[in-house]
């Protein structure tokens, strides 16, 4: 629940903290909506990220610059985590980080 406050109060979007939060993004912009279930998919099964999950991206608006910038906010988010948790010896969470949030949230409105 931390997370979820730390989003919230970052973001000025506590929508979009409880959407994160729930797992159900409905409510949330198309673009928005599209670039976390993307970062969701490479994050937790690169391998199956296929050229119909870019189609859906570019559906919501997205050019090639602004997916190959979701790609590097996503591959910069696993490696820091990865980073963490070798320092830390914690747990993974499989839930999408704070600042992956607020990075796409960021591309989204742009």
């Amino acid at each position: 629940m931390q997370h979820g406050a730390a989003l919230a109060r970052e973001s000025g979007e506590p929508a979009l903290a409880e959407a994160v939060a729930s797992g159900d993004t409905d409510g949330l912009p198309p673009r928005l909506r599209a670039l976390l279930g993307y970062a969701v998919k490479l994050t937790r099964v690169p391998a199956l990220v296929t050229e119909e999950d870019v189609g859906a991206l570019r559906a919501a608006g997205l050019d090639d610059r602004a997916i190959v910038d979701a790609n590097q906010v996503v591959a910069l988010s696993i490696r820091q985590r990865n980073a963490a948790l070798r320092v830390s010896a914690g747990v993974l969470n499989a839930r999408v980080s704070l600042g992956l949030v607020l990075s796409l949230a960021a591309m989204a409105s742009s």
